[in-house]
């Protein structure tokens, strides 16, 4: 195995025993803490104890230091594997220069400051629950769960045992079992589903620390060896930022690599040095130093061939002239296999045209063939368009009658329900406050001036932001769109018969595509598995 590879693995392989250790040690500060909590004066079941609140502080802060701290200690003391690591990597280099025991002790503790913060950030979240509560009479049970909360989110620990199954279940369970047991943490059991924890903010410091300790390593210590140049190398995944795909396997000059991360802008973007942030937060990408006479050997400069784009073999003849057929088939093609599969099994679309940013599809069916007309421009919202379109057409194969499959599936409508319930939308009171809080977590608004008037923009902040909102218009009625201005078809489209449920479906499929399909599944639990039960049957045939 090349160096390079071989390192990441060791890297990667730490860091996720690291995290375990972490979510392990977090799982002990909060029974301790409820312990303290215990001890707490109440009355009725209600705190009221301000003298001992104030005290509890300093308790919670001794318990925070011997469980959390003491473990990141002992964590980042086991950054010695890393440099153990890095230095046979550099050696298969060339690169013989000394690791500098003084930059290991000092990105140790610039490691270190960094949990310190936000242990020191959630003593203060804490003790103010516990102060907060003793004032007001808050009964103690429920500041305890806050409390629970605040250290873990959706893990926290209770009293009922259905509860702590599927904690356990969530933590350590795969496909359809986790996913249903984080959607029952989040309604039911009513779990934090912003993630603003303990826990979160820290297994993601556990994994940037450990990348961002291994790239100061590896980038001072082959600098001191007179290295010039860096090639960027890691693995590609389905979320990978668009900002380190273009980079992936290029080798680029110090002064490049600067220029390149200073004058551009991307999600996720990091405030740093670029040799030490690399692709941003929770980026597993690194540096590989390139040695000039080694730069004719494949495995240091020449990145292994990437593999063909997939594309989505469609009807030649369907393509009206004009239409960019092949970047409308690997648009396609790009999506997961499952997807793939699903096209391929179904009739194609009998005519496939561009017309400038339009977006639409027609559909008949006869005793014989189905037949459709899809409308998109591959250029549009990096091929959301198309995939949208798409989703149009499976519906439409797939259903009978001249109607849509969603129409017609109870599963899929019974899950439509379910999560519009779960959201609350279905009760007209519920519908203003759920959609003005979604539309400022999601949205970017700015004002432009035109002439005399002042617009306001709402940008969307995520790819898979459009077509979630096109669904929250859906389930209330257009509402989103003609009352809050967010993406959507509005009031007048919605009354038309079954149009919920289809662009439902156009929109869950369009944004199977992407990069942030995990906020999907967290807003839309019961559509995105029965949408994924779907799919997946039709390319298996059944």
């Amino acid at each position: 195995m090349p160096a390079n590879l071989d390192h990441a693995r060791i890297i990667e392989a730490l860091g996720d025993a690291h995290e375990r250790r972490l979510q392990e040690a977090l799982r002990r500060l909060e029974q301790r803490v409820v312990d303290v909590m215990s001890g707490a004066p109440t009355r009725a079941g209600d705190l009221f104890d301000l003298e001992w609140a104030i005290s509890a502080r300093a308790q919670i802060q001794s318990v925070l230091e011997q469980e959390y701290l003491a473990e990141v200690q002992s964590i980042i003391e086991g950054y010695d594997e890393a440099v153990q690591s890095a230095q046979s990597m550099l050696g298969q280099y060339g690169i013989f220069t000394e690791i500098s025991p003084d930059a290991i002790r000092s990105l140790k503790t610039i490691s270190f400051q960094g949990f310190q913060d936000i242990g020191a950030r959630y003593l203060d979240v804490i003790a103010t629950e516990v102060y907060q509560s003793a004032l007001t009479g808050r009964s103690s049970a429920e500041s305890v769960k806050t409390i629970r909360q605040a250290i873990n989110g959706v893990y926290m620990e209770s009293d009922s045992v259905e509860a702590n199954k599927l904690v356990e279940i969530a933590q350590y369970g795969t496909g359809e079992a986790q996913e249903e047991a984080i959607r029952k943490l989040h309604t039911i059991y009513a779990r934090d589903k912003a993630g603003n924890n303990l826990r979160r903010y820290a297994s993601q410091m556990v994994h940037d620390s450990l990348m961002q300790f291994d790239a100061g390593i590896v980038v001072n210590t082959s600098k001191e060896a007179g290295v010039s140049k860096f090639k960027y190398f890691g693995t590609r995944i389905l979320d990978t930022r668009d900002f380190c795909v273009r980079h992936l396997n290029k080798i680029y000059t110090e002064d490049e690599i600067r220029e390149i991360w200073e004058t551009q802008d991307w999600v996720g973007k990091a405030p740093g040095d670029p040799f030490i942030v690399r692709g941003g937060y929770n980026c597993r990408h690194h540096w590989q130093p390139v040695v000039d006479e080694d730069e004719d050997r494949p495995e240091v400069v020449i990145p292994p061939p990437s593999p063909p784009a997939k594309r989505v073999a469609l009807d030649e003849s369907a393509f009206l002239p004009g239409t960019d057929r092949e970047s409308i088939e690997r648009i396609l093609g790009d999506m997961n296999d499952d997807d793939v599969a699903a096209i391929a099994a179904l009739p194609k679309p009998s005519r496939i045209e561009t017309k400038g940013n339009e977006g639409s599809y027609a559909a008949y069916q006869t005793t014989k063939i189905p037949h459709g007309y899809l409308i998109g421009n591959p250029a549009q919202d990096n091929g959301r368009t198309i995939r949208h379109e798409y989703g149009h057409h499976i519906d439409f194969m797939l259903g009978k009658n001249n109607l849509a499959f969603s129409q017609q599936n109870q599963g899929f409508i019974d899950a439509y329900e379910a999560d519009r319930k779960a959201l609350g939308l279905r009760t007209v009171s519920n519908r203003g406050s759920f959609l003005q809080s979604w539309k400022e977590a999601n949205y970017d608004r700015s004002e432009y001036t035109k002439g005399r008037r002042t617009y306001i923009s709402n940008t969307p902040k995520h790819d898979a932001v459009s077509g979630s909102s096109d669904i929250l218009d859906a389930m209330t009625g257009g509402i989103a769109h003609s009352n809050f201005y967010m993406f959507g078809h509005g009031k007048s489209y919605y009354k038309r018969n079954g149009a919920k449920y289809k662009e439902t479906f156009a929109n869950l499929f369009e944004m199977r595509g992407s990069k942030n399909y995990d906020k999907v599944i967290e807003l839309f639990p019961n559509l995105t598995r029965e949408m994924d039960k779907i799919i997946k049957s039709i390319g298996a045939g059944t």
